[in-house]
């Protein structure tokens, strides 16, 4: 049988029912009853040997008692012998069934794990493509920017200036925070920064960074120029209307 189909089989917990403690219970209160009429035995064997009035009934019921205390306890000391037996083969099921569910659980969450890393790379993958698109719009914008001389510093055009702004990111959404009792020993997402060093709280998210930085530029430009002439040079500059 392969292992997965193993894991997939349905199974029902035994019941630990252990059947040896209650026929030790029963063996000591027999070898107590045993070694209570062995005492006695004496005393009536004596009174026998002595004539005493009733004394051979006395002694003949205690033999037959002892007798049958025998009998019993060596029934129950084989009893008892395969009630163990018997413990043992449930305890090794129930062992089984408690390993076989473990397995089972840790195999579900192996296979979650599993799933959600290969989810994990394609967002990684998207997430590579829209870093890759916004430079090349970075690059765009810097070419058509030449119209003006050179775009203000903190138009955040520069490749290492949007990279700072991703590694920046990458601590806002991917470091717990606030750090509570729940999350304080969840690992940052994998990074040049962490929240060791930055306030995940504080930062702003790169999409409005880089909106409020557009705006900026524009605001910028137009207050060096009308906007007129900033769109014929634009259009001269690419040979083009600037979209």
């Amino acid at each position: 049988m392969a292992v997965t189909d193993f894991l997939r089989r349905s199974y029902k917990a035994p019941t630990l029912d252990e059947k040896a403690p209650l026929i030790q219970s029963r063996i000591e209160e027999a070898e107590a009853r045993q070694r209570s009429l062995q005492g006695q035995f004496p005393a009536a064997a004596l009174d026998v040997e002595l004539d005493a009035p009733g004394a051979g009934d006395r002694l003949a019921a205690l033999k037959s008692d002892l007798a049958e205390v025998d009998s019993r306890l060596e029934q129950l000391r084989a009893a008892h012998q395969q009630a163990l037996a018997e413990d043992q083969r449930q305890m090794a099921q129930h062992r089984a069934h408690t390993h076989a569910v473990a397995l089972q659980r840790l195999k579900r969450k192996l296979d979650l794990r599993d799933a959600e890393a290969a989810k994990m790379t394609a967002a990684l993958a998207t997430a590579v493509e829209h870093f890759q698109a916004m430079i090349k719009a970075a690059d765009e914008a810097s070419f058509a920017g030449r119209a003006f001389g050179n775009l203000p510093t903190d138009a955040q055009c520069g490749h290492r200036q949007l990279v700072d702004l991703v590694k920046r990111e990458l601590v806002r959404v991917g470091c717990p925070w606030p750090v509570t009792t729940e999350n304080r020993l969840v690992p940052d997402f994998p990074g040049q920064l962490s929240r060791v060093l930055t306030n995940p709280g504080s930062l702003e998210p790169i999409a409005d960074a880089l909106a409020r930085a557009t705006e900026h530029t524009i605001n910028t430009l137009t207050g060096k120029e009308p906007i007129a002439d900033i769109m014929a040079k634009a259009t001269e500059l690419t040979g083009k209307e600037a979209e």
